[in-house]
């Protein structure tokens, strides 16, 4: 009994540790600072203003993203550098993750033979889980919030305790102001929350919970100010609509985007599509009808339908948007993959045989689709070197530029794609990658200046950084 007791906590507190090792791995020996994209760019500018802030009072300015993300990163900046911070966050909400899914899953089921490996599958070594638990943006902090939450919404349920609705609430409005999204998970946990306060009366549970959103809402207010919710204008937000769903090509702002499959599909692709859990759709073929019975399971299944047929109404695709609801996924299948070992019979060999298939196949897709983010940051690293030790003051540029800042170029930096450029100035340095651009942007800015460029001036290639991008001098 204490052996096993022993092997019990042992194996879980080395798959909660898992993710600090993977973390100096992928920080110290591949070299990965976790930036890449505009959003980790601007992540980690807002965060150095608010160390700024801390240290000489100077504001920090707007910025449009939510503020908990870089908030936490600058007050941990204070202490360690800031865009490490930022990462370790990211690293160590994959931990947290972990831990309360474990939980989660220990409260509301009763087979759990599998549970450790289970968790090995399906969420530490989940592709986009894990790529995204590596890179500066907000995501694995806002499923870390979403997954504590959900654990306190369970406990508040069962145990109606003041406590449990205090943390629900807490990492429920941080989860929100952390990624704006994040609302959309907490539509049907918060009716019957609500439901359940008004029945039995615990009046005073609302209270303290509307003081609790009002006291972690403040700081949003005090920085966005007048701007604070700005975030309704979003264009994805304004042009959301159920005729999307049955829409493949989009044309927004940010260009236009063929995707191959329809929204509808796309957004269910969580359970066949390699990013996620790559043998998602065979293990849901062992979900059983008794699981209906289940109210948790039942709850979970119910907030993954809601943010899917939310996310199908917005005009653009992305697999990195269906992080929010996963852990979701994670609780539903569970008892389905239990039921995959129990069908696979007592030979442990064939067990074993397909427990390593699925692992090696998962960590294979984990490499992936790591790939096209550790190429992007080299690219970044690579360019913005070349611009800051470049002898032009002036740079046009597109995308990538939103590195510069980060890498502190401290150049005259002109985007192609905020207006069209009346006069190219000459001596000056373009860095463009055509084959990208040209059909997302076409007959837009990126593209209409980069045409007037090739037209009416000389450009000589200066540079050729791979993967499309080069530099070109303005003669």
């Amino acid at each position: 009994m204490t052996s096993a007791f022993r092997k019990y906590f042992g194996q879980k507190y080395l798959l909660l540790f898992s993710p600090v090792l993977l973390f100096v791995i992928f920080r110290f020996i591949v070299g990965f600072n976790g930036l890449y994209g505009q959003d980790s760019h601007e992540y980690f500018r807002y965060s150095r203003a608010i160390v700024e802030f801390f240290k000489t009072g100077n504001s920090p300015g707007d910025y449009f993203w939510p503020i908990y993300y870089p908030v936490l990163g600058a007050i941990l900046g204070l202490v360690m550098d800031n865009l490490f911070s930022l990462q370790l966050i990211s690293a160590l909400s994959l931990t947290g993750c972990l831990f309360f899914i474990h939980h989660i899953i220990n409260n509301i089921y009763e087979d759990k033979k599998y549970l450790m490996i289970y968790l090995v599958i399906s969420f530490l070594f989940a592709p986009y889980v894990l790529r995204n638990s590596f890179v500066v943006m907000a995501d694995m902090l806002t499923v870390f919030c979403i997954t504590a939450s959900f654990y306190f919404f369970i406990g508040y349920l069962e145990k109606n305790e003041l406590k449990n609705i205090i943390f629900f609430s807490g990492f429920s409005v941080i989860a929100v102001l952390t990624r704006y999204a994040a609302a959309a998970v907490f539509i049907i946990p918060f009716f019957i929350l609500l439901y359940e306060i008004t029945r039995k009366k615990k009046f005073i549970h609302m209270i303290v919970s509307v003081v609790i959103a009002i006291i972690l809402i403040t700081p949003h207010i005090l920085i966005r100010k007048s701007n604070s919710i700005d975030f309704l204008e979003h264009t994805w937000l304004q042009r959301w609509s159920v005729l999307n769903y049955f829409k493949s090509d989009f044309i927004t702002p940010d260009g236009t985007e063929h995707f191959r499959l329809i929204n509808i599909i796309n957004s269910f692709s969580i359970i066949f599509y390699p990013t996620y859990l790559v043998f998602g759709i065979v293990v849901s073929f062992f979900l059983q009808k008794k699981y209906f019975k289940n109210k948790y399971w039942m709850i979970s299944l119910g907030v993954i339908l809601v943010y899917a047929f939310f996310l199908a109404g917005i005009p653009y695709q992305n697999q990195r948007f269906f992080l929010l609801f996963y852990p979701f996924v994670v609780v539903v299948l569970y008892p389905a993959f239990e039921r995959l070992m129990f069908f696979l019979g007592k030979k442990r060999t064939v067990k074993y045989l397909v427990i390593g298939l699925m692992l090696i196949v998962q960590i294979f897709f984990c490499i992936y689709f790591f790939r096209s983010a550790y190429e992007r940051n080299v690219i970044e690293k690579e360019i913005s070197a070349y611009a800051k030790n470049d002898i032009h003051k002036n740079i046009y540029s597109f995308d990538v530029d939103v590195s510069f800042i980060s890498y502190d170029v401290n150049k005259n930096v002109i985007n192609m794609r905020n207006n069209r450029i009346a006069k190219f100035e000459p001596n000056s340095i373009v860095i463009f990658n055509e084959e990208k651009f040209k059909i997302q942007w076409a007959n837009m800015n990126p593209m209409l200046n980069w045409i007037e460029l090739k037209s009416n001036y000389d450009l000589l290639e200066v540079n050729d950084f791979g993967d499309g991008w080069k530099a070109y001098e303005i003669r």
